[in-house]
């Protein structure tokens, strides 16, 4: 039951992400498309705030250590998958000059969008974002080879993101750093543990899916199957601390950073 709704919610979030942009094809209404932003971020923030409670219950701090310790080697993979695409985008950044703006407009569309809506309501849309990013990356992932390959490619891509952040955002490096570092002392740790807990969950549906047409000696396979798989549903308690480092981030982004930006640039 409990292992429904946390998958449900999961996926409801990434469907709703596809729905949204589906709808937002048909309108150039830029009123419109702020809309179905404050929406999709309504709807998003709810889920997660629900799937936070959800995990949160059976969740103790002990839990937590545990886990953190134990995942000591995903998490290093995450973080080295994140430096290795914050310097190809620095390296891409001369490569593709000013073609790096327009190729990731999308990006910058969606900050003017936040930034004509109440601060209350984008606390919501970058917390429901966020959470919708680090479920993909956790709880989706757990498919084994999605779950391979979508945190791979979520810790390259936002890397790279951030490495080529003064092109898309036509800012110098230090406005940049200046401009992320106060969330993202939250936010980043948050992507990584998402991550992490991805790349454990993957494995351990795949160690589960071979333990059930290969047995361990006295068990059936369904009891191989779930004695593998137990370790990537137990890494999904994580997600306590994921979701509540995302709401902090949310708020500092939204209340904090522009301030900071403000008085130093």
């Amino acid at each position: 039951m409990r292992a429904g709704v946390i998958m449900g919610l999961s996926i409801a979030m990434v469907g709703s992400a596809f729905i949204f942009a589906f709808y937002g094809m048909f309108h150039n209404d830029f009123s419109y498309l702020v809309s179905l932003l404050v929406r999709r971020g309504i709807f998003e923030s709810l889920a997660g705030i629900v799937l936070l409670a959800v995990i949160a219950h059976r969740t103790s701090r002990s839990d937590i250590r545990e886990l953190l310790t134990g995942m000591k080697g995903f998490i290093i993979l995450s973080t080295g998958l994140l430096c290795l695409g914050v310097v190809c985008g620095l390296l891409l950044q001369d490569l593709l000059g000013g073609f790096t703006a327009s190729l990731f407009g999308s990006i910058k569309q969606e900050a003017e969008k936040i930034r004509e809506i109440p601060r209350y309501l984008q606390v919501l849309v970058i917390f429901g974002n966020n959470t919708r990013a680090a479920t993909l990356s956790g709880v989706i992932a757990s498919f084994p080879l999605l779950g391979i390959f979508i945190p791979f490619v979520t810790m390259l891509l936002n890397g790279c993101i951030i490495g080529l952040a003064p092109e898309i955002l036509q800012m110098t490096s230090s406005q940049v750093f200046i401009a992320i570092l106060p969330h993202g002392i939250l936010e980043i740790p948050a992507l990584i543990l998402a991550c992490a807990v991805g790349f454990k969950f993957a494995f351990a549906s795949l160690k589960a899916c071979i333990g059930y047409f290969f047995p361990n000696p006295g068990k059936t396979g369904l009891e191989t199957f779930l004695d593998e798989i137990r370790p990537g549903w137990k890494s999904l308690k994580l997600f306590t601390l994921i979701i509540l480092l995302l709401i902090g981030a949310a708020f500092i982004e939204v209340f904090i950073t522009p301030g900071i930006m403000s008085m130093l640039l």
